[in-house]
C-alpha cells in the first residue's frame, strides 16, 4: 500500500506545482498585459504633448505674422501719409491725418472695416508660408520706397 501512497502523494505534488506554474503564468500574462497598457498610455501621452505644442507653436506663429503685417501696414499707411505731406508741415501732420483719415463712420477705417481687414489677414496667413508673406511684406515696402 505505500506505493499507491507514495504515487498518491507524488501526484498531488505534481498538480499543486501544476498549478504554481499556471498562476505564475497567469501571472505574467497579466504583468504583461500591463506593462503593455503602460506603455501604450506613455507613448499615448507623448503623442498629446507633441500635438498640443505643435498647435501652440502654430497659434504662437501665427499670432507673430499677424502682428507683423498689422506692424507692416501702419508703416506702409505712414509712409504714404508721409510722401503726400513732405511738401506741407513734415511728419507731425502726417500723424494727425492718420488719426483723422483712418476714421470715418461707425467705427470703420479708410480701407474696410476690422471683419473685413480680419478676413484678408486670415486668407493671407491661410494661403501663403511664412516666407512667401516675408516676399510679399519686402516687394510692399520696396515698392512704396521708390
Amino acid at each position: 500500500m505505500s506505493t499507491v501512497e507514495d504515487d498518491f502523494r507524488r501526484c498531488t505534488g505534481r498538480i499543486s506545482d501544476a498549478r504554481k506554474n499556471l498562476n505564475q503564468i497567469w501571472n505574467n500574462k497579466d504583468k504583461q498585459k500591463i506593462d503593455s497598457n503602460i506603455e501604450q498610455l506613455e507613448r499615448r501621452t507623448v503623442v498629446e504633448q507633441k500635438f498640443n505644442s505643435a498647435v501652440e507653436n502654430k497659434y504662437l506663429n501665427q499670432t507673430l505674422h499677424e502682428e507683423k503685417i498689422n506692424q507692416t501696414l501702419r508703416e506702409e499707411k505712414m509712409k504714404q501719409l508721409v510722401h503726400k505731406d513732405v511738401n506741407n508741415s513734415g511728419v507731425e501732420s502726417a500723424v494727425e491725418e492718420d488719426e483723422s483719415a483712418m476714421l470715418i463712420n461707425r467705427g470703420e477705417s479708410a480701407d474696410g472695416n476690422d471683419e473685413q481687414k480680419t478676413q484678408m489677414k486670415q486668407t493671407l496667413i491661410s494661403c501663403c508660408t511664412k516666407t512667401q508673406m516675408e516676399q510679399m511684406l519686402n516687394q510692399l515696402l520696396y515698392s512704396v520706397s521708390c
